[in-house]
Parts: C-alpha cells; structure tokens; sequence
C-alpha cells in the first residue's frame, strides 16, 4: 500500500490489509514517526516493523525486498 496522503491517516485500508498479509514493513525518510500508527491501525494482528533512512537517503527496491525478508518474513 502506498499511500497519497496520511491526513486523515488511512486506518481502515491498513486494517483491511492486515487480514491478508503476513505482517508490513513501514517504509519511511525518517526515525520512525508512522510505524506505531500502522501497528495501532492493525490492532496487533499481524508484527509491523520499520525500516527507514535518515538525511534525505532514498532505498532502493533491493534493500526494501532485503530488510521486507529480514524482519517480517524470516523473523528477527
């Protein structure tokens, strides 16, 4: 899921998601501020970690399957 904007913050399209998935991964440019918001929106169905860059570092899509595999697929 990609969203367009997080105000208002799309709770219900996590929610539904999270009945289909085996965990999410929140991508971000920054410290972490939207992961707690992902893991209250999917109420603890599913692990939800993160995975972010400071200073303006954009991941690539290697390094997102790469740390997707790592801390939901393979476990911690």
């Amino acid at each position: 899921m990609r969203p367009i904007t997080l105000f208002p913050f799309p709770k219900k399209p996590i929610a539904k998601l999270a009945d289909r998935v085996k965990g999410m991964l929140s991508v971000e440019m920054s410290a972490g501020q939207l992961v707690e918001d992902v893991r209250l929106a999917v109420n603890g169905k599913i692990p939800v970690e993160h995975f972010g860059r400071l200073g303006g570092i954009i991941p690539n899509p290697d390094e997102i399957v790469e740390a997707l595999e790592q801390k939901i697929i393979g476990g911690k």
